[in-house]
C-alpha cells in the first residue's frame, strides 16, 4: 500500500507541476548516499558508524538527516548538551511514519543526531533546512540555533519554516550533535487519514549556494504558478460569461468549470508550498482534492457536450468524481488511488469520444482532439513511467528533466489552447457564414427595393384614403351615438340610462318618499267626436309638450302617458325632500296652462282633473322590447283615485301630500270621500 500511495502522489504531483521540487529532492537524496569512510584532520582513514554518526564530507551538496535519530519521550534541557550520553535512547526516523513505526509519539520529546564534519567543510556556510508538523527548538552542540513555533503544551503554536533556512558554520572538525526538542500534541489528527505521511520533522543540510539556487528555482515556479492561476481563472471567467450570454452552448459552462478547477488547484498548491502553518497546508491538500474532482467533471462534461448524445455516462461520472473527495476525509492514500482511477477513466472517455467525433468528421473535432490526445497521452505516459521506471532521473539539470518540463507545460495548456482554437475557428466560420448571408440579403434588397418603394407608396395612398373614410365613419358613429343617447335619456331617467349602457340591465329600486301626479282630460271621448283624428292628436301633443316643459322646470320625472292621462313622479331617481312642494307647483302651472288654453280656444280646449298623492313606490324597467321606465305601488293607485274623485279644473290632493305642504299653500278640506277600492279618504282642493 505504501508503494502504491507514493507512486500515486508522485503522479498526482507530477500532473500538477509539484513533481519538480519533490522529485529533485528525492533524486538528490538517492544520489548523495552517505559514505562509509572519511578523512580526519591528520589525513588518516577512519571507519565511521553510519548507524550512529552521519558523515559530512566535501563534494556533497546535500545531507538528509532523517534516519538514525535517538529519541526519548521526556523533556529536559540537559538533553541538548553535546556530552550527554544517549546510547540507551530509542532509535527512530525523525519523520515519524505513524502507520509503520512502533513508537507511539505524543506531546513533547527530544531527538539527538550525531554528525561527523570533514575538515574540508570548516568555515563554509551551510544552510540548515527544516520542515515539520509541530513546533521545535534546534540545538547544535548544546547551543540554541533556532526556534520554530512555540512549545507550550496544548497551547503550542505549530510552524514550518518553508524556504527559510538557518545558516551555520562549523569551525571544528569531528563529531557534532544536533538536538531537537519537538512537540506535537495531536499527531493522531494527521495519522487518522494520512497514514503514509510524517507527523514529525525533516531536516537536512546543504551548501548555501545550492540552497540559493533551489530557492531561485522555487521562486520561478511560484511565478509560473501565479501565471497559470491567472491564465486559467481568466479563461474560466470569459467562458462563464459566454455561457451566461448564450446558454444553449453548455460546452462553455463545462470548460469554465475545468479552468476554474485548474486555477484553484494551482492556487492551493501554492498555498501548500508557502504557508508555514501545517494545518493550513493540510486544508490546501483537501481543497486541491475537491477541485481536482471538479476538474474531472468539467473535462467529462466538455467531451460529452461536444461529442456525445446521451448524457447518462456523464451523470455517473459526476457522482463518482466526488467519491475520492469523500474518501479523503477517512484515508488520503485510498482517496489518491481512487482519484487516479477516476482521472484515467475521464481521460480515456474524452479520448474515445473525441476519436469517434473525428472519425465521424465532425467540424472542429480534430482541433480539440489534438489537445485532449496530448493531455491524455502525457498523463498515461507519466503514470507508466512512475510504475515502470521508479528511479528515473528527472532533475532539472538533466536532459530528461528539461524535456519533461516542456512536455508538462504543453500538456497543461493543451486543452485550453485547443479549445481556444476551436472557438476561434467556430467564430470565424459563423462570421464567414454571416458575411455570405449579408451579401445575399443586400442583393435581394437591391432587387426588391423598387418593388418595396412602390408598395410603400400604394400603402400610404390607401392609408390616407382609409383614414379619411374612418374619420367620416367615426363622425357618423359619434352622431348616431349621440342620437341614441339622447333618445335613451328621453325615454329613461339619466341615471337609469347610464346604468343601462354600462351594465346592459337595471335593477328595480324602492323609493319611500315621492309624490305622484295623475292628470286626465274631462269627457275626452265625447270631445274627440268634434275633432278629426289628426286634430285630436295635435291637441294632445300640444298639451303634453307643455306638461313636459313644466315638469322639467321642477326636476320632475315623466313616467308615461296612457291615452289622455299623464303620469309623473317627483323624488326619483334622485331623492329630494321638497318633492311634494315641487309637484304641487307643477300641478298649478299645468292647471294655469289649461285655463289659458281654454280661454284662447273655448271650442277646442279640454277641461282637466289633477290628483296628487305622496308615499312609497318601486321603480324600474320591465321587458326587453319597447321597454319603458315605470312605477308601481299603492301610492300610484291612490294618486289615480285622487284624480278620479277630483272635479274639472280642480287639483285634488291626499292627506299625505297635504301634511307635507300645509302652510305653504291654501287648501279647502273636502272631508272624507269614498274612493274606489280604498274606502273613505280625506281629500283637499288646492286653492292658491
Amino acid at each position: 500500500m505504501y508503494i502504491t500511495v507514493v507512486m500515486g502522489k508522485w503522479i498526482l504531483s507530477f500532473f500538477l507541476l509539484l513533481v519538480w521540487t519533490d522529485v529533485v529532492a528525492q533524486q538528490d537524496s538517492k544520489k548523495k548516499t552517505i559514505v562509509n569512510v572519511s578523512i580526519d584532520t591528520v589525513g588518516q582513514s577512519k571507519a565511521i558508524d553510519t548507524n550512529r554518526v552521519a558523515n559530512l564530507s566535501s563534494g556533497i551538496g546535500r545531507w538528509d538527516l532523517f534516519k538514525n535519530w535517538r529519541y526519548l519521550n521526556d523533556d529536559d534541557t540537559a538533553y541538548a548538551a553535546k556530552e550527554y550520553n544517549d546510547s540507551n535512547w530509542q532509535r527512530i526516523d525523525s519523520r515519524l511514519f505513524l502507520a509503520f513505526d512502533s513508537i507511539r509519539f505524543e506531546g513533547v520529546g527530544w531527538f539527538r543526531r550525531h554528525i561527523y564534519v570533514d575538515s574540508a567543510l570548516l568555515y563554509q556556510p551551510l544552510a540548515l533546512n527544516l520542515k515539520q508538523e509541530g513546533a521545535s527548538e534546534v540545538y547544535l552542540d548544546g547551543k540554541l540555533l533556532a526556534k520554530y513555533g512555540k512549545i507550550d503544551g496544548e497551547n503550542s503554536v505549530y510552524y514550518s519554516p518553508r524556504l527559510l533556512p538557518k545558516t551555520i558554520i562549523f569551525k571544528e572538525p569531528g563529531t557534532h550533535v544536533f538536538a531537537v526538542r519537538y512537540a506535537n500534541y495531536h499527531p493522531d489528527w494527521l495519522s487518522e487519514k494520512k497514514t503514509y505521511n510524517s507527523a514529525g520533522f525533516q531536516i537536512w543540510l546543504m551548501g548555501t549556494d545550492e540552497d540559493s539556487a533551489g530557492t531561485r528555482v522555487a521562486g520561478k515556479f511560484i511565478v509560473f504558478l501565479c501565471l497559470l492561476i491567472g491564465l486559467f481563472f481568466a479563461l474560466s471567467t470569459s467562458h462563464m460569461l459566454l455561457y451566461l450570454y448564450y446558454r444553449a452552448e453548455r460546452s462553455n459552462l463545462y470548460f469554465s468549470f475545468f479552468c476554474l478547477a485548474m486555477s484553484l488547484s494551482y492556487f492551493f498548491m501554492m498555498v501548500k508550498g508557502l504557508h508555514t502553518n501545517p494545518r493550513v497546508s493540510h486544508f490546501a491538500d483537501t481543497s486541491m482534492m475537491f477541485f481536482l474532482s471538479l476538474m474531472c467533471i468539467g473535462l467529462s462534461g466538455l467531451s460529452n457536450e461536444l461529442f456525445a448524445k446521451k448524457k447518462l455516462r456523464f451523470y455517473i461520472i459526476v457522482v463518482l468524481s466526488f467519491v475520492p473527495f469523500v474518501v479523503y476525509f477517512f484515508s488520503e492514500s485510498d482517496a489518491i488511488g481512487l482519484f487516479l482511477i477516476m482521472l484515467i477513466i475521464v481521460m480515456v472517455e474524452s479520448f474515445v469520444l473525441t476519436l469517434r467525433a473525428i472519425l465521424r468528421k465532425e467540424k472542429g473535432a480534430y482541433i480539440i482532439g489534438i489537445g485532449i490526445f496530448f493531455f491524455t497521452l502525457f498523463f498515461l505516459a507519466s503514470l507508466s513511467l512512475s510504475l515502470l521506471v521508479g528511479n528515473f532521473d528527472l532533475r532539472l539539470g538533466t536532459v530528461q528533466g528539461q524535456i519533461m518540463v516542456v512536455l508538462s507545460i504543453m500538456a497543461i495548456l493543451s486543452i485550453p489552447f485547443s479549445m481556444s482554437i476551436y472557438l476561434a475557428r467556430k467564430f470565424a466560420s459563423v462570421n464567414k457564414s454571416l458575411n455570405i448571408q449579408l451579401q445575399q440579403v443586400q442583393e435581394l434588397s437591391e432587387a426588391n427595393l423598387k418593388q418595396e418603394q412602390e408598395k410603400k407608396r400604394m400603402l400610404e395612398t390607401e392609408k390616407e384614403r382609409l383614414e379619411q373614410e374612418v374619420s367620416v365613419r367615426t363622425k357618423e358613429i359619434v352622431e348616431e351615438k349621440k342620437k341614441s343617447d339622447d333618445l335613451l335619456r328621453n325615454i329613461l331617467p339619466e341615471e337609469v340610462a347610464e346604468e343601462l349602457k354600462q351594465r346592459g340591465s337595471t335593477e328595480a329600486k324602492y323609493f319611500d318618499h315621492v309624490s305622484v301626479l295623475f292628470t286626465d282630460f274631462v269627457d275626452f271621448t265625447q270631445a274627440g267626436e268634434k275633432f278629426s283624428p289628426q286634430e285630436l292628436v295635435d291637441e294632445l301633443d300640444t298639451c303634453f309638450k307643455a306638461f313636459d316643459a313644466i315638469i322639467s322646470k321642477y326636476g320632475i320625472e315623466k313616467i308615461k302617458t296612457i291615452g289622455d292621462a299623464y303620469l309623473a313622479v317627483c323624488g326619483l331617481p334622485k331623492a329630494t325632500d321638497d318633492h311634494a312642494e315641487k309637484m304641487v307647483n307643477a300641478a298649478m302651472d299645468i292647471m294655469t296652462f289649461m285655463q289659458n288654453r281654454k280661454k284662447a280656444l273655448p271650442d277646442r280646449a279640454f277641461d282637466i282633473r289633477i290628483g296628487i298623492h305622496s308615499g312609497a313606490v318601486v321603480a324600474g324597467i320591465v321587458g326587453v322590447k319597447k321597454f319603458a321606465y315605470d312605477i308601481w305601488g299603492d301610492t300610484v293607485n291612490i294618486a289615480a283615485r285622487m284624480e278620479q274623485t277630483s272635479e274639472p279644473g280642480r287639483i285634488n290632493i291626499s292627506e299625505n301630500t297635504h301634511e307635507l305642504v300645509k302652510g305653504k299653500f291654501e287648501f279647502v278640506y273636502r272631508g272624507e270621500i269614498e274612493a274606489k277600492n280604498k274606502g273613505k279618504m280625506k281629500m283637499y282642493f288646492l286653492e292658491a
